[in-house]
């Protein structure tokens, strides 16, 4: 007997693994828990090539990052240029940004409708772009209030 689509399992999401794959971070294959790890490399402070395999992942510029992360044009290219890490205020805003996106692809079901979601300005935002109100956490909270309407199918 063939089996249903409705019985099936659905795919469950990983929004760490998505968040590893924006950032270009290799899972080391460790027993700790993937937040743990993540506070760890953020406490760190990232490599600097997080920020050059999130943008040719999404598409989203570097300079755009780079604004959202708050670095001065000029240190940014000399910290690549070096291979210098981002510091782990940079770290963490930059893990956050990465977390909104794979929010997205979830709740949208791709990373590239997601992508395209978060850089087109919404409605339910004010007419900002999503991606711009990820510098700070009550605009970040804003954005995740919208992806959550937009979950349970509530007008957003």
């Amino acid at each position: 007997m063939a089996k249903s689509a409705a019985s099936e399992p659905i795919p469950s999401f990983d929004a760490y693994a998505e968040v590893g794959s924006l950032l270009g971070t290799r899972r080391a294959a460790s027993k700790r828990p993937a937040p743990d790890a993540f506070a760890e490399s953020i406490r760190k402070g990232l490599p600097s090539s997080a920020v050059v395999a999130f943008s040719k992942k999404t598409q989203i510029s570097e300079r755009t990052l780079v604004r959202l992360l708050t670095v001065p044009e000029r240190t940014w290219r000399r910290k690549l240029a070096e291979r210098q890490r981002l510091t782990p205020l940079q770290s963490d805003r930059l893990y956050r940004i990465a977390q909104m996106v794979a929010r997205a692809t979830e709740v949208l079901g791709e990373r590239a409708r997601a992508v395209k979601w978060m850089t087109q300005q919404n409605r339910a935002l004010s007419g900002a772009r999503p991606l711009d109100l990820l510098d700070t956490e009550i605009g970040e909270a804003q954005v995740r209030d919208v992806l959550g309407r937009i979950d349970y199918g509530l007008f957003a």
